[in-house]
């Protein structure tokens, strides 16, 4: 996928591209940060993996056909990532899942909106038919983004998620291309 660069809603210029090695310190950092906030990411911020670790699954991602990891950049820094997945088993593989994260301080600016149009984008290229990702339900804003970019709920795990003694759904969202 080529790289794509806009001009965000508070004018950063913002540059989507294919993570790279190089990522990898700023796909850690990002995901420390983002995972504080404990209640939009299923990784505990005790969990996070080594740069090498990161290093290694993005190079075994390496197969555009399955998997596209893409980075949002501001100023060269990251500061989101969306990874974007077509089931291996066959009878599924007209089906692709995503999950992402952006750093708060960039939220609200169109850039999630972008990452979701790119990775879709990736999967009408490679023959998609749908995606589909899965949201914690007090994620009231992501929520309201993906309705925005025209996905629809399809189905809830009740209690799912347990945060300080707190349930909060599992929401399953997802957009036929």
């Amino acid at each position: 996928m080529k790289e794509k660069i806009f001009i965000s809603k508070k004018n950063r210029e913002i540059v989507l591209k294919k993570a790279e090695a190089y990522h990898s310190k700023g796909w850690r950092d990002g995901i420390l940060e983002v995972s504080k906030e404990k209640y939009f990411l299923l990784v505990e911020p005790e969990i996070v993996y080594s740069e090498k670790e990161i290093e290694n699954r993005i190079n075994k991602c390496s197969d555009i056909n399955y998997h596209l990891i893409v980075a949002a950049e501001n100023d060269k820094n990251l500061i989101g990532l969306v990874h974007a997945f077509r089931h291996p088993a066959k009878k599924l593989q007209h089906i692709g899942e995503f999950g992402i994260w952006l750093l708060k301080e960039y939220r609200n600016e169109g850039i999630g909106k972008e990452m979701i149009l790119y990775i879709e984008e990736w999967g009408k290229k490679y023959h998609l038919e749908k995606m589909c990702l899965s949201v914690f339900s007090c994620n009231k804003n992501a929520i309201l983004l993906y309705e925005k970019c025209g996905y629809q709920i399809v189905g809830t795990n009740k209690k799912h998620i347990k945060i300080e003694n707190e349930y909060y759904d599992l929401i399953h969202m997802e957009k036929f291309l």
